[in-house]
């Protein structure tokens, strides 16, 4: 995970919040399924709780109407 320790890092310097935890974990996630099943890896999920924390946190940029 040293590529998002260097974006937390570069986040902090410029005043920003860092990567979150469904995200690292939803990347760590496609790379194993990439690797154990690549013939497949893009139609088989198993993390849908990731996925619907994405959306919850997504949701607090889009504005109610």
């Amino acid at each position: 995970m040293c590529l998002f320790e260097y974006y937390d890092w570069l986040a902090s310097r410029i005043g920003c919040s860092g990567t979150e935890e469904w995200r690292k974990e939803m990347c760590l996630r496609i790379f194993i399924g990439k690797v154990r099943h690549p013939e497949r890896y893009r139609d088989e999920w198993e993390d849908h709780h990731l996925v619907s924390q994405a959306y919850q946190d997504f949701s607090m940029y889009i504005p109610n109407k």
